[in-house]
């Protein structure tokens, strides 16, 4: 699928997959949906919701189309766009996070559950926000935990978005439905694995053990995952 978009994604993918050392062969921009294609596929909800990531099965096979919001693409192009708008960085993370676990687990010949690309989502938004502008630890390993002010500085930052993502987001869909059910769900889950993260890794300042976990859950089956974030 295919759509006129005006402003890549790309820079959010290859942000991601240096945080999962992850390298897809497809990149995000070649699936997008501009508006008009979203509204045909998923109607007016899908454009009020801003971001939809549509699977669609037929003869030819699977088609994947991802929809972010025009508004959302071009606040989350602009530098410190974690900073500036942190409700337009969620928006493409997680629609490009639903993005590449779904091409992963192709290429894996695998599924996935809608309720682990939620929570999955909730995990990458969280590391995102809280690991911005920490690329060069990432990439290039460098010493294992900050030193002097830099700890409380990440330890402050890393409740700052736990908070804004676990406390005061507000669900779209009415109580008791099963997308919004799932929300919940994937909420509370990420909610507890980011607190063990903080309490292992992030009030000590310790960088690459904490992108190291990430690595090794986004690598977990559906089942190891629940357990990990203490939800089987």
């Amino acid at each position: 699928m295919s759509g006129a978009a005006p402003a890549s994604l790309a820079h959010v993918q290859d942000a991601l997959s240096q945080l999962y050392d992850l390298r897809l062969d497809v990149s995000v921009d070649d699936f997008a949906c501009d508006e008009t294609l979203a509204r045909a596929l998923g109607g007016e909800d899908a454009i009020a919701r801003r971001e939809v990531l549509f699977v669609i099965d037929d003869e030819l096979g699977t088609h994947v189309g991802l929809y972010v919001d025009d508004e959302a693409r071009r606040a989350a192009a602009l530098p410190g766009a974690w900073g500036r708008d942190f409700e337009a960085m969620c928006l493409a993370t997680e629609g490009v996070s639903h993005f590449m676990l779904v091409q992963h687990r192709a290429a894996q010949a695998a599924s996935v559950r809608e309720l682990e690309l939620e929570l999955q989502a909730e995990i990458d938004k969280f590391a995102s926000s809280v690991l911005a502008g920490a690329s060069a630890v990432i990439a290039k390993g460098a010493e294992a935990l900050l030193a002097g002010n830099g700890v409380g500085l990440l330890r402050a930052r890393s409740r700052l978005v736990r908070q804004r993502l676990f406390e005061k987001g507000e669900l779209r869909d009415a109580p008791g439905t099963e997308r919004a059910e799932r929300y919940r769900a994937a909420s509370q889950l990420a909610e507890r694995y980011t607190r063990q993260l903080e309490r292992a890794h992030l009030a000590r300042g310790d960088v690459r053990g904490l992108v190291t976990e990430l690595r090794r859950f986004y690598r977990l089956g559906f089942d190891e995952k629940l357990a990990r974030c203490g939800g089987a």
